[in-house]
């Protein structure tokens, strides 16, 4: 038996509502259910100390949110659909940005790469034939690149 518990509303029997789920010391979900299921706004704490916060459909992650990676700093800001991230941004701790459509988890087609130093790095990915691991290849291919912005050598008078 699972070692689970929750505090919160219910209806005919089902958690409907408002209500936390504690699964382990480590990992809850806070938010809306709706027959049971997870759905509309909630935060979710993984035990690898992840966090989604976002819109949730059928007890997947649905409509907009934010999934915060613990271990790498990064994090994934957009859209979501039925589970997958689908489109939006990507940013690592040392604040690269994508900002694009995903597929499989993995950049797909048209984006770009925004550079702490505002170089702008236009292009789109193609998804290859899947390696033995079962994840697709990734190429990049660059279109256009722009900046940075001009410093401004101008002095107020």
């Amino acid at each position: 038996a699972k070692n689970w518990r929750y505090e919160g509303q219910f209806k005919a029997g089902l958690r409907h509502g408002l209500g936390v789920m504690q699964y382990s010391k480590t990992e809850r979900y806070q938010g809306f259910w709706v027959e049971g299921k997870k759905s509309g706004q909630g935060t979710m704490w993984y035990a690898n100390k992840d966090i989604y916060t976002g819109e949730w459909l059928d007890g997947e992650k649905h409509g907009a949110g934010v999934y915060y990676f613990h271990e790498t700093g990064g994090e994934l800001d957009g859209t979501w659909e039925a589970g997958n991230y689908v489109h939006g941004s990507w940013v690592d701790k040392a604040g690269l940005k994508y900002i694009g459509r995903f597929e499989n988890q993995l950049p797909s087609s048209d984006g770009e790469f925004l550079f702490p130093s505002g170089v702008q790095v236009k292009g789109y990915y193609k998804q290859g034939k899947p390696g033995k691991d079962g994840t697709p290849s990734l190429q990049w291919v660059q279109t256009d690149v722009v900046g940075p912005p001009a410093v401004s050598t101008a002095t107020a008078k």
